[in-house]
């Protein structure tokens, strides 16, 4: 209801042609979280469906992960909003003015945003995301609406998503930081030195201070599913506890057949706990889709960035030969997710399933080497 009485305040302005809204609207900032299947993405919509019946500007919608950001109709955070995804504490540290945009980069996002009628961000999956980046996205939104002095450039906000899920693993997340910015700030409230990344004036603690402000709607309906046992399942994993397998005896279709399509009981989806363990499935499937196809696999090295103690000559070799994890494998005809985000405008982005069809060469010479094999 915060985000319908808003439209409903806003909408004549924009009749009239403005995109400024008068000093005393205050756009809504808002937190909506709840387990798998609690109703937030038809909340979303619904949202979104009444600001275009009132006509009240228009909502740009992003999120972290390629899929994520496709399923919302956005962008990703990184590629939307120019945000630098090498996190370290060098970035980290820098004052909040280092982050501002000018100049052709400007006027993209501005392009994207549609910023003369932009009022409303939705930021889907921000579990998956850190205050960092809420710092940066509220730093580009004040230099695209000018107004270097509203939290958000005046754009209404709206997070989504569910922090019972395990956390990025390669970065922190937005419950670490929250817990680490307000116990720092117990420890140094009287002390004058401060060199921690959660001091004022960095972009951790903008981010941190920012999303305090956020008021929170729970979800604790399940509506997508009316199993009674499922969702106790889905209330014990969120809460932390492990699943056994006996609990899945109350599931039926597992006591059935995978499938009535051969091919798909022979070459489902698995998850995986690491990227090695996908690797040495991938290799598996790729020979035994291979054999059943009568095709041929097709691999070559991936590109190693850092290698600690590589091992040198026929260890070398060994190396390589032992492990999957140091090739990339083809199979024509052979089921596959994409790994990067090529154009989430047509819906390819990191998470999409596909098929592979073909091989592209970098030249004629690499052409040629593999038609002589």
């Amino acid at each position: 209801t915060t985000f319908f009485k808003y439209f409903q305040e806003i909408g004549p302005y924009f009749h009239r042609g403005h995109h400024r809204l008068p000093q005393n609207v205050k756009p809504p900032h808002e937190l909506l979280t709840g387990q798998p299947g609690a109703g937030k993405s038809t909340v979303i919509k619904m949202i979104m469906h009444v600001a275009n019946l009132l006509q009240a500007g228009h909502i740009a919608s992003t999120s972290f992960n390629g899929i994520a950001a496709v399923n919302v109709f956005g962008g990703t955070v990184c590629n939307l909003f120019n945000v630098n995804s090498n996190y370290d504490v060098g970035i980290w540290n820098q004052a909040v003015q280092a982050f501002h945009i000018k100049g052709e980069t400007l006027k993209r996002l501005r392009q994207q945003l549609q910023w003369k009628s932009l009022q409303m961000l939705v930021i889907d999956e921000v579990s998956t995301i850190d205050t960092f980046t809420i710092a940066v996205i509220d730093a580009r939104l004040r230099d695209v609406m000018e107004q270097p002095d509203k939290p958000f450039g005046g754009v209404a906000v709206l997070m989504s998503g569910d922090f019972d899920q395990l956390g990025p693993v390669a970065k922190t997340f937005i419950p670490h930081d929250m817990v680490e910015w307000n116990l720092h700030h117990m420890r140094y409230q009287q002390q004058s030195f401060d060199m921690s990344i959660y001091r004022r004036g960095t972009m951790i603690h903008r981010g941190c201070s920012l999303f305090s402000e956020f008021n929170r709607t729970h979800l604790t309906q399940q509506e997508r599913s009316k199993d009674f046992y499922h969702n106790s399942n889905i209330l014990q994993m969120s809460a932390g506890q492990p699943i056994c397998t006996d609990e899945f005896d109350v599931y039926k279709d597992f006591k059935q057949p995978l499938s009535t399509d051969p091919e798909s009981a022979q070459f489902p989806t698995f998850i995986v706990a690491s990227n090695h363990e996908r690797n040495d499935i991938i290799k598996l499937q790729a020979q035994r889709f291979a054999i059943k196809h009568k095709t041929y696999v097709i691999k070559w090295k991936n590109k190693v960035r850092y290698w600690k103690n590589k091992p040198a000559g026929k260890k070398l070799d060994e190396a390589y030969d032992d492990n999957s994890f140091m090739w990339q494998y083809f199979v024509i005809g052979a089921s596959c997710f994409v790994k990067q985000n090529v154009n989430t405008a047509l819906g390819i982005a990191n998470g999409t399933g596909a098929t592979m069809h073909s091989l592209c060469f970098k030249n004629n010479d690499q052409a040629q080497a593999f038609a002589a094999v």
